[in-house]
């Protein structure tokens, strides 16, 4: 099986120098995991322009048409509340990355502390730091 994580990406734009890194630290993980387990995890990404709605719509793009099973936030809050309403009724979990500020916090209620990923997101929530 192998395990689909999708990133809107800001690979031109204001937040392209981030970008770029969150990217390559992606892909070196995705690497680092399939030289052990081949083709166990593929990443899908799109540039998101560093831009609000071209973030609405590769996140829409990623959940709808690549089908996801984890959805990882752009940089910037700003970019992150913009794509965070477009998981719709796929729940798809949305890790949000560094750079995000107390808006979005506000906005996605991060980590309640139910690790049971076998339950439904509520509309809104995200998880948090499951990485580590």
């Amino acid at each position: 099986m192998t395990l689909n994580v999708g990133m809107p990406v800001s690979l031109t734009g204001q937040f392209q120098l981030q970008g770029c890194q969150a990217l390559a630290g992606l892909q070196a993980w995705a690497k680092d995991v399939n030289s052990k387990s081949p083709n166990s995890l593929q990443v899908v990404h799109y540039d998101d322009a560093s831009d609000r709605s071209m973030v609405r719509e590769v996140t829409r793009r990623l959940i709808v048409e690549d089908h996801v099973d984890i959805l990882i936030g752009p940089y910037s809050s700003v970019l992150t509340c913009s794509g965070s309403g477009c998981r719709g009724a796929r729940k798809t979990a949305l890790e949000p990355r560094r750079g995000f500020g107390r808006r979005l916090q506000a906005r996605l209620p991060l980590d309640s502390g139910n690790t049971d990923s076998s339950q439904p997101l509520p509309d809104g929530a995200a998880t948090h730091g499951a990485a580590g």
